[in-house]
């Protein structure tokens, strides 16, 4: 059965098999939804990341962006394609 640390947020943020006096004094059942959501929390990939991003932009919009990029002899939706790729890089 698992003693917890929490954040300011009160969110679980360490987990250990006997108290930690002074940081881990919370006892907690091994069936809580705090410590599942702290077992089974993983950072996003980097292609969950890219993926936000692009989103933010509706399908419209980046065709749109192409579009205008056409006509207008101009680079917006690459330079923003690559903004991103370059920020959020491949590991």
């Amino acid at each position: 059965m698992p003693y917890v640390q929490r954040d300011a947020d009160n969110k679980i943020k360490g987990v250990y098999a006997n108290e930690q006096p002074g940081y881990a004094e919370e006892f907690v059942g091994e069936d809580s939804a705090g410590i599942y959501a702290y077992r089974h929390s993983a950072p996003l990939t980097y292609k969950e990341l890219r993926a936000a991003e692009y989103n933010l932009k509706s399908p419209g919009e980046q065709f749109a962006m192409q579009y205008d990029d056409a006509i207008n002899k101009t680079t917006t939706w690459i330079d923003w394609q690559t903004e991103i790729k370059t920020r959020i890089s491949k590991p």
